[in-house]
């Protein structure tokens, strides 16, 4: 039942978001009943992220950069579960995908991420622990492999949570700042892919 309830969350939150303006009366955590999210600290709009991507060739030179600033705009309540939030994000790039539209949405048993347009997002337990898979089925996996596993960015070294998806990609969590970067191959191994955080405003 929970692997259905992933997949329809998933979809919601998509549906949802393409309709999201900043005339939404709930567009600012004051206006909402958080009861549950201290301990996710990094939810609060105005927050701000920036990340540098690389791709790197077969032979670890570099082929391709970009870096994007994430700004969460606003949260909603989910007109389909009252216990979900979902915030929106405003997206800026030097790359080519400014019609993406990233979010977290999170509710009492689940934080799903989608910050990043260049590969799949993850879905995570509020009350995680190694070893926990979420296999929704189609081309969803999730596992977590590790925690507190220090992650090496340019704004500093985070603690993290690391979730492998179904593609081997590897996300990096952290529990107090969010997302900070992932790391994996695409194109059948010809070509590897580095997110991370360079700054934050918070």
């Amino acid at each position: 039942m929970k692997k259905y309830f992933i997949l329809i969350l998933i979809a919601i939150s998509i549906l949802i978001i393409g309709c999201a303006d900043n005339n939404n009366p709930n567009e600012n955590n004051d206006n909402l009943n958080l009861p549950y999210l201290p301990d996710l600290p990094f939810l609060i709009v105005g927050n701000q992220w920036e990340y540098e991507v690389i791709i790197y060739d077969s032979c670890n030179n570099i082929i391709d950069y970009t870096d994007y600033l994430l700004t969460i705009e606003g949260v909603l309540i989910s007109e389909y579960n009252s216990n979900s939030y979902i915030f929106y994000m405003d997206y800026d790039t030097t790359g080519t995908y400014d019609t993406y539209r990233p979010i977290y949405d999170v509710n009492e048993d689940y934080i799903i991420c989608r910050i990043s347009p260049f590969y799949d997002g993850f879905v995570l337990l509020r009350n995680y622990k190694i070893g926990d898979v979420l296999d929704p089925g189609g081309f969803e996996r999730y596992e977590i492999i590790s925690i507190n596993t220090p992650f090496e960015t340019p704004a500093g070294t985070f603690s993290c949570v690391v979730i492998e998806c179904y593609n081997k990609f590897k996300h990096y969590y952290s529990p107090i700042y969010g997302y900070v970067g992932s790391e994996g191959n695409f194109n059948n191994n010809s070509r590897k892919i580095i997110t991370k955080l360079k700054s934050k405003n918070f």
